[in-house]
């Protein structure tokens, strides 16, 4: 559970700062070749999916009916309501000041 005033907990944040380090290391692998800039753009983007999945649990505790959390169920969806997605999607358009 994330501390009061955190938007990360404890293991979320080592998992930010292990990414960081997993990139370090693998940037020193890749090197300096002809193709490094290619390989390193590659790795970065995967590591930069893991470290997305990371952050949007924060955003999943802060907007519950919005986005599921990793291993958890949105509390609102298609397996609950026929209407659930719908209704996400106007929650969030009314959110983002979109007119529906």
């Amino acid at each position: 559970m994330a501390i009061p005033g955190e938007l990360l907990t404890p293991d979320e944040h080592l998992a930010m700062e292990t990414s960081a380090q997993l990139a370090n290391l693998v940037r020193k692998i890749i090197g300096d070749g002809p193709d490094a800039d290619w390989d390193w753009g590659e790795a970065l983007y995967r590591i930069h999916a893991v470290e997305q999945m990371i952050l949007a649990q924060a955003a999943a505790r802060a907007f519950p009916d919005l986005y599921r959390p990793l291993g958890g169920r949105a509390t609102t969806g298609p397996h609950e309501d026929e209407h659930a997605e719908s209704d996400v999607l106007d929650r969030w358009h009314r959110m983002n000041g979109a007119v529906g």
